[in-house]
């Protein structure tokens, strides 16, 4: 478990949001009504969802507020639960972080990492078995709001930028609602959808990303994860050939089996 967790109030505005989730170096954020009573889980998957929607069509970014963007109520987890009950509603429930609770008080969260460093000693696996070779990319020339639309409808939580099979970058949920924030706040409301769409991936992909080789094992894997603070992680061959993709959620799986 992870002490205290990140929090916002549900009054703020999403500028707040993305300036404290950079800062802390998240992606996530316990919201909290004025009584400090938790309410909400706030991510950049759903700022970049909102800020990218015709729910908002026209209005500017410090007009919409954490309440409208946030899930709600929060899946909890109680503090005496195993591991593999948080791995098992993270995976059915599509959540990265668990706020735990203790006669019904927040005691502090349970995240991803937490879970993944649980298999830390596991070396019986090495990457080319754990990955998706099917895993959904794009190419550079491609526009963000289809980006946006394929993380969505695949329900995933980065995209490989791809020329042929040679990985170039990554776009990410965090960046999608930077630029989808940027475009909201410093484009009049009549050109805003004009704007986004001539916002193509190669503007905003991460280049020269981090990657782990087919034949690495679970230790290493692990350890990039954690470092690189990465939903998933592109899996290479010879000069960055794209093989597949290593989400979190197939280490979550991982540990699951290890429990039962």
């Amino acid at each position: 478990m992870s002490k205290p967790g990140v929090a916002i109030s549900k009054d703020e505005i999403v500028e707040v949001a993305l300036e404290l989730m950079d800062k802390k170096d998240v992606t996530h954020l316990l919201v909290l009504n004025k009584e400090r009573g938790l309410v909400g889980i706030l991510t950049a998957r759903e700022i970049m969802d909102g800020l990218g929607s015709y729910r908002f069509q026209k209005i500017q970014a410090r007009r919409i507020y954490v309440s409208a963007l946030m899930t709600e109520p929060p899946i909890t987890i109680e503090q005496d639960e195993d591991a593999s009950k948080a791995a098992d509603i993270m995976i059915s429930q599509g959540v990265e972080i668990i706020p735990v609770i203790k006669d019904s008080e927040v005691v502090g969260v349970v995240t991803e990492t937490d879970l993944i460093k649980l298999l830390e000693g596991e070396n019986e696996t090495t990457a080319n078995k754990l990955m998706n070779p099917k895993y959904p990319r794009i190419n550079p020339g491609q526009r963000i709001v289809h980006a946006r639309t394929v993380m969505l409808e695949t329900r995933s939580r980065l995209l490989p930028v791809c020329s042929g099979e040679r990985l170039l970058g990554l776009v990410t949920e965090m960046a999608l609602a930077k630029t989808f924030y940027q475009v909201r706040e410093n484009f009049p409301s009549r050109i805003m959808d004009s704007v986004v769409r001539r916002i193509i991936v190669e503007d905003i992909m991460l280049e020269n990303p981090p990657t782990v080789k087919a034949s690495e094992n679970l230790d290493k894997i692990i350890q990039t994860v954690v470092e690189v603070r990465l939903p998933a992680i592109p899996v290479v061959g010879h000069r960055t050939h794209l093989l597949g993709v290593l989400e979190r959620r197939s280490l979550l799986k991982k540990l699951l089996s290890k429990y039962h």
